[in-house]
């Protein structure tokens, strides 16, 4: 499983690549580089010095940037041919020989933190019938996760139970 990333260290990515070595600090805002900048082991004396020039610049740089938009999963892309967040229709050759038309609905798990998909054949059952397919699974999904997010507020252990008091 992925290790979280301390608060401290947001916006900080350690690099250790052929002779580079150091603490990178990369602010993005709409998938693009805002700003960056590498702050060397070797000229700042060592990981810890360069570290803690890298969060001292970050603290500097934060404010001036744009502020970050707002939750990302409540817009649409702009690739996104049905209008509706987390349902798409999709046209692509399986084995360079079958045409699959289908509306895919897509979201995270809250637990894995995985995403998924599922797929309605529009060729099964029809472009309409597919998409309100689509619809339905995508709005049962985000019923789930606001369900799994209200239990962890009031109480959930944090693994999808809720604890008991004794």
């Amino acid at each position: 499983m992925k290790k979280r990333k301390r608060l401290e260290h947001r916006y900080i990515y350690r690099v250790d690549y052929g002779h580079t070595h150091g603490w990178w600090v990369r602010f993005q805002r709409c998938n693009k580089i805002a700003k960056s900048k590498l702050f060397s082991d070797g000229k700042l004396g060592g990981k810890d010095k360069a570290l803690k020039a890298a969060i001292a610049w970050r603290d500097g740089v934060s404010p001036t940037l744009p502020p970050l938009p707002e939750r990302g999963y409540l817009r649409t892309c702009k690739r996104n041919t049905t209008g509706t967040v987390g349902v798409n229709y999709q046209r692509y050759l399986r084995k360079k020989k079958y045409l699959i038309e289908e509306y895919t609905t897509t979201w995270v798990d809250p637990v894995t933190k995985i995403q998924i998909h599922r797929g309605r054949s529009c060729k099964k059952y029809g472009r309409r019938v597919a998409y309100r397919m689509a619809l339905e699974i995508r709005r049962k999904a985000l019923a789930r996760i606001k369900a799994y997010y209200q239990g962890k507020r009031k109480g959930d252990n944090g693994h999808g139970c809720r604890s008991r008091k004794i």
